[in-house]
């Protein structure tokens, strides 16, 4: 998440584990990192300070405030918008790796709050059902029988989905692209711009791919279906049809004659070898 500071900095917070990095470092540290002969960040070493996960954020805010949301969802809803405590927190306990408060430019402690961005947003109105059309005696398996997709499996999900999907992930931060464009932050939109819309083109796809490999493989198990009840069909109608009088007299003629074929076989071969000789 981004944060900004008192310094007028912009810090990255890893939510999972509570550290936060300077702007300059996610966009630039990892080639210091390459050069440095390492391939994965270092906290002690790369990180601004720690503030703290933001699941014991939000128990220290409940223990305040007795909001009792878990997580990312006591600052912000499922859709993104920030709520009363998210813009009313303020952090000023950041500390390094050796326990050290983490001063600002001016010596004071560094305080930090969420960024937000002022924009649209979506709300999905329709539910997270599955529908199954059952392919196999026993119980259902939606990942496999599934014949419809839900918002979240079109719009994919985000950090706000923590505890509450909103089906609109995708959509809502489409709707973030367009207030920066309109905004003019075209540094933005040059760097995790691009990485959202490629990553909601992928995901749209994505959702689109399933659905149509899905409708393939149940338009080829409907013909098979109907190939099959053609060809019983057409058995059927033979059976019924049939002749049963001539059947039984064309049965009995080519009985006699088989008789017939094994008695005259018997009188024409030697009984054995040394009869034939």
């Amino acid at each position: 998440m981004v944060l900004n500071g008192s310094d007028n900095q912009t810090y990255y917070y890893n939510t999972n584990t509570g550290d936060v990095y300077t702007k300059d470092f996610v966009e630039n540290g990892y080639k210091d990192i390459i050069n440095a002969g390492r391939y994965e960040v270092a906290p002690a070493q790369d990180a601004v300070g720690n503030i703290g996960t933001i699941t014991a954020i939000s128990a220290q805010v409940a223990a305040a405030t007795g909001v009792n949301d878990d997580g990312i969802n006591t600052f912000f809803n499922a859709n993104g918008a920030i709520t009363t405590s998210g813009s009313g927190y303020v952090c000023n306990n950041v500390v390094d790796s050796s326990g050290n408060t983490v001063l600002d430019s001016n010596g004071n402690p560094l305080e930090l709050t969420f960024s937000t961005v002022k924009q649209y947003v979506v709300h999905y109105a329709g539910d997270d059902k599955k529908i199954s059309m059952v392919t196999q005696m026993g119980m259902t398996n939606p990942k496999a029988d599934t014949v419809n997709a839900t918002g979240q499996d079109v719009f994919g999900s985000d950090i706000f989905d923590e505890n509450n999907p909103s089906g609109t992930a995708m959509i809502n931060n489409l709707l973030l692209v367009v207030a920066k464009v309109e905004s003019g932050d075209n540094e933005w939109a040059g760097s995790d711009g691009t990485t959202i819309t490629t990553s909601a083109d992928h995901q749209a796809l994505f959702g689109q791919t399933t659905i149509a490999a899905r409708y393939q493989a149940y338009e080829a198990a409907s013909a098979m279906l109907t190939t099959q009840s053609e060809s019983l069909t057409s058995d059927i109608n033979d059976v019924i049809g049939a002749d049963i009088a001539k059947l039984s007299t064309q049965l009995v003629q080519c009985q006699t004659l088989y008789s017939l074929a094994l008695s005259m076989g018997s009188k024409i071969i030697p009984g054995t070898l040394a009869d034939y000789l």
